[in-house]
């Protein structure tokens, strides 16, 4: 269960892996225009979190990878056959969608990537997709290394059971990784 915490330094709302950060006007503003929208930017964190996203872009373009992240986040959601989440799907995301999935079975923010960095997509088209699937600020992701992120974990024991040693939290995350890759 993500906390939530009202955050100044962002127009909008992110997540940091442990909380959503928004800033209250952006939230307010979203749920008056359609409470939908709220409901999916938090599905949208969710899934980020899910999936690891904000770790697995290490070593990346930044631009390409978080982009990807917001394209498999969105089209996850827009599979969903849930009120709670459903909008109509705008033709120009049908147009990536569609190009994307000529290329790949699953639109994984790894498979999104890989098509972003090696496909030749002008700035502009570029710009335009990043305008066309932006939800959330990924500036909570800038963790230094996984060892930092769970340094940030143990500094909210509310949320855990138990105050975890970070050397026991880092060597599980190293054989968890080691095994999945």
């Amino acid at each position: 269960r993500l906390g939530f915490e009202m955050n100044l330094s962002t127009k909008t709302i992110g997540t940091d892996g442990l909380s959503i950060l928004f800033n209250p006007r952006y939230l307010l503003d979203t749920y008056a225009l359609d409470r939908v929208f709220v409901n999916r930017a938090y599905m949208h964190m969710l899934i980020h979190n899910l999936f690891c996203h904000d770790f697995s872009g290490r070593g990346k373009n930044k631009e390409c990878w978080n982009l990807a992240c917001d394209i498999a986040a969105e089209a996850l959601i827009e599979s969903m056959d849930s009120k709670a989440v459903k909008v109509t799907v705008s033709d120009y995301r049908e147009y990536v969608y569609g190009r994307l999935k000529k290329e790949m079975r699953v639109l994984s923010a790894q498979g999104i990537y890989h098509y972003l960095q090696n496909t030749f997509i002008s700035d502009r088209e570029f710009s335009r997709m990043c305008r066309a699937f932006l939800v959330d600020d990924h500036k909570f992701w800038e963790h230094e290394d996984i060892r930092s992120f769970l340094c940030m974990l143990n500094k909210h024991p509310k949320r855990n059971d138990k105050f975890l040693d970070i050397n026991v939290l880092y060597y599980l995350f190293e054989l968890i990784t080691e095994r999945l890759c």
